[in-house]
């Protein structure tokens, strides 16, 4: 094939592609349009296709790109931006205030607690007398109130455990003896026994008896201290609590 003829046809199909992306450019593209310049431009069914998607893919593009308010988005980002700088510059603030506030919080609960100490040192002295108790301080005054306070109460809860372990020796020695002294009151009159007390001749059971009457007074006496002992363990809880409050 010549040159010539080669560059006409090569024309022809250049002019075809610009004729066919024309038409597919317009708002309402007209296909027999572009088939008719597909044709006299030789161009294939092939090449006609691409150009056209091509054209339509181009134009989404800038259907999307037209639906995007790039200043609009731009003018939000600066907005967000600044409130964010704005944020930002409260937090830190808040966060140093938050940490000197944190650092004075614990110098003076520190502070008070070296205070403190120094006080239940002298309260133990006070105590233990070898300061005069009326010569302190009244906050010492009240630390001993409520150490005494607090004394007072594990001495009673010590007290009430042992009254229940003396209830329970006491039950049990009790149904001892009063085993003992069914069985000896079964037995006496077929086997009479007698003892010397005091130069006096009395029945072996007497001792028995009187242990067993014994046992019953101060089983009763103790049952009576545990019944009395929720109210005034209450009474020492409650001046431990008002105690402490005092030195709070």
């Amino acid at each position: 094939m010549s040159t010539g003829i080669k560059e006409r046809i090569e024309q022809r199909q250049s002019e075809a592609r610009a004729a066919v992306t024309a038409e597919a450019w317009q708002d309402e593209p007209d296909e027999q349009r572009i088939v008719d310049a597909a044709l006299r431009g030789g161009l294939s069914a092939d090449d006609a296709d691409g150009i056209v998607e091509g054209v339509q893919a181009a134009k989404a593009t800038l259907k999307e790109l037209n639906g995007i308010d790039l200043a609009g988005l731009k003018s939000a980002r600066d907005d967000a931006t600044k409130a964010q700088d704005a944020a930002a510059k409260k937090y830190a603030d808040a966060q140093a205030a938050f940490e000197q506030a944190s650092e004075q919080a614990a110098d003076a609960g520190q502070a008070y607690d070296d205070g403190l100490q120094r006080y239940r040192a002298a309260a133990i002295q006070a105590r233990n007398g070898t300061i005069p108790a009326d010569r302190v301080p009244d906050a010492v005054k009240r630390i001993v109130a409520y150490d005494m306070a607090v004394d007072a109460q594990q001495r009673g809860e010590g007290q009430v455990r042992q009254l229940r372990i003396d209830r329970q020796r006491l039950k049990s020695d009790l149904a001892t003896l009063e085993t003992r002294a069914t069985a000896m009151e079964r037995d006496k009159k077929a086997f009479p026994q007698h003892r010397i007390v005091g130069g006096n001749l009395v029945p072996s059971d007497t001792g028995v008896a009187a242990q067993v009457k014994a046992l019953k007074k101060q089983l009763k006496a103790v049952e009576k201290k545990l019944t009395a002992a929720p109210a005034e363990q209450a009474e020492l809880v409650a001046a431990v609590e008002s105690a402490r409050q005092a030195i709070a």
